[in-house]
């Protein structure tokens, strides 16, 4: 039981605190690139920019019908790790990084979130198309010019 106890306890000695909160975003992809095992998808929201990988290689697409394209609008479930620095531990200013197949993809000084995974996807394709809802006041009629 003491060893339980102190393995706990060592364990938790470290220069962050780590906590994983998964959220919900309704976010427009503003990018999509690739490395070589991974896609990086670009994305804009109402809370800000944010960045995440998923791996190219997917075995279940069926769940997953839609592929997701630049400038639409889609519900993201996203993993994002939260670092708690702990001042009693650092000396100088740190700058986190986060990597994807060796290339750095996120830094702390970026303004935007890196999200550790997005849940709800499954190489390019998604589970979901979001919908913009119009008010019946916001309907717009073209009329041609003559």
């Amino acid at each position: 039981m003491k060893k339980i106890i102190l393995i706990c306890f060592l364990s938790s000695i470290n220069i962050f605190s780590q906590q994983e909160n998964k959220i919900n975003i309704i976010a427009e992809v503003t990018k999509i690139d690739s490395t070589k095992g991974s896609f990086i998808i670009y994305i804009n929201s109402k809370s800000g920019q944010g960045i995440f990988s998923i791996p190219k290689a997917c075995n279940n697409q069926i769940n997953y019908k839609f592929k997701i394209e630049k400038d639409k609008s889609y519900s993201f479930t996203l993993k994002k790790e939260i670092h708690k620095h702990m001042p009693e531990n650092l000396t100088k200013e740190l700058v986190e990084k986060e990597l994807v197949d060796d290339k750095v993809v996120w830094t702390s000084k970026m303004n935007s979130t890196f999200y550790e995974d997005c849940t709800n996807m499954c190489g390019l394709y998604i589970d979901n198309v979001y919908k913009h809802k119009q008010s019946r006041n916001s309907k717009k009629v073209h009329k041609k010019k003559y």
